[in-house]
C-alpha cells in the first residue's frame, strides 16, 4: 500500500546550536496536464511524489508510490478528486493513489511501463515497452481500451492528443481515435508535444521542433545544432511557442529559452540556467515548472529568474 511519507529531517549545527533542517527533494521529473491552473506532481529519482499547488506555493501531498527512474512514468490526474498515477519497469505495473497517499488501485496486466500521460474526463494513458499502449479509468485502473501500434500518448489540450509509435505520430480526438494521416518522425521519439487551435508543435528527441497544421501538414520546422528542444508549449496570451533547448557541450549542458513563431521563427532567446531536464509547462505555456536536486522551482511568465516554492 502507498502511504504519506513526511520529509525526512537532517540535524544541522550552527553556533553550537542542533538544528532540524528539511531535505529538500532532489526532483528528476514533473508532469500536469496542459490545462491544469494549480496542480502538478513531482517525482524524485525513484518512489517518492510530490504533489505542488502554484497558487499555494507549496507541497500538498508526500507519497511513496512504485515510480522508478526513467521514460514518463508519473502523472496527476486532475479533478474534484485527484489521482496520482505511477508506472514502473519490473513487476509492479502502473498504481493510482489519492492525495492522502492510500493506493486505490493496481493494474498489473503488463510490465515494463514507459509512459504514463494523464488525459481528460479522469483517464491516463500508459505505455509499455512491449505491447499497444492502454486507456486506463484514474479511479479504478480498469483498462478501457488499447490503442493499438501506439507506444505513448502525449495530450496537448482535453479534446486532443498526439498519439505516438515507434517510427510515427498521429492526432488524435478526445477518444483517441486517429484524426489525420500519419506523419512520420525524423528520429526515433518524440520528446513533448504542444498544441494551438491551428497547429501542434512536435519536439523530437536528436531532432527538430516540428510546427505542423491540423491535417499533419509541417509548416515549418526549427533545428538545434547539437541538440534539441526538451518541451513546448504554445502561449495563448502571445499567440507564439515557448521552448526550453537543450545542448550537451561535454563538460555541462547548455540551456535556452526561446519564443518562436508559426513559420519557427526566432523572436525572442535567452541564456536559461534550468539545471535539469525535469520540466513542464504549465497555465497554457505561461509557468515553467523546474524540478532540481534542491527542489521545485518556477518562472512565471515575464519572469527573469526561477523561484522556489516551499520554505528553504
Amino acid at each position: 500500500m502507498g502511504r504519506s511519507r513526511a520529509r525526512t529531517p537532517v540535524s544541522c549545527r550552527r553556533d553550537g546550536v542542533v538544528r532540524k533542517a528539511v531535505r529538500m527533494p532532489d526532483i528528476r521529473h514533473v508532469s500536469a496536464p496542459r490545462w491544469e491552473p494549480d496542480l502538478f506532481v513531482a517525482g524524485e529519482f525513484e518512489r517518492t511524489a510530490h504533489v505542488w499547488s502554484l497558487s499555494r506555493a507549496n507541497e500538498v501531498a508526500n507519497v511513496d508510490t512504485v515510480f522508478d527512474f526513467g521514460g514518463r512514468r508519473l502523472a496527476l490526474v486532475t479533478g474534484d478528486a485527484p489521482v496520482i498515477v505511477a508506472g514502473a519497469w519490473a513487476r509492479h505495473g502502473v498504481c493510482g493513489y489519492s492525495l492522502t497517499g492510500e493506493q486505490m488501485w493496481q493494474n498489473k496486466a503488463r510490465s515494463a511501463i514507459q509512459h504514463v500521460s494523464a488525459l481528460a474526463s479522469g483517464r491516463v494513458a500508459v505505455g509499455y515497452a512491449k505491447g499497444p499502449a492502454a486507456v486506463l479509468d484514474a479511479e479504478t485502473g480498469q483498462e478501457m481500451r488499447s490503442l493499438r501500434a501506439v507506444t505513448g500518448v502525449y495530450a496537448l489540450t482535453p479534446g486532443m492528443s498526439l498519439l505516438e509509435s515507434s517510427t510515427y505520430v498521429q492526432l488524435a480526438d478526445a477518444d483517441l481515435d486517429a484524426t489525420g494521416k500519419r506523419i512520420a518522425l525524423r528520429s526515433f521519439a518524440v520528446l513533448d508535444a504542444a498544441a494551438s487551435a491551428e497547429h501542434v508543435a512536435v519536439a523530437e528527441a536528436a531532432g527538430p521542433l516540428r510546427i505542423l497544421d491540423l491535417d499533419g501538414t509541417e509548416r515549418a520546422a526549427h533545428v538545434v545544432p547539437g541538440g534539441h528542444v526538451l518541451t513546448v508549449a504554445h502561449d495563448r496570451g502571445t499567440g507564439t511557442w515557448r521552448a526550453i533547448t537543450h545542448v550537451d557541450r561535454g563538460t555541462h549542458v547548455a540551456y535556452e529559452l526561446i519564443r518562436l513563431s508559426d513559420d519557427a521563427e526566432i523572436l525572442e532567446r535567452r541564456a536559461f540556467d534550468a539545471g535539469s531536464d525535469a520540466v513542464a509547462w504549465l497555465r497554457d505555456g505561461t509557468v515553467l515548472v523546474i524540478g532540481a536536486e534542491t527542489g521545485v522551482f518556477v518562472l512565471d511568465d515575464h519572469a527573469t529568474s526561477p523561484r522556489r516554492l516551499g520554505s528553504p
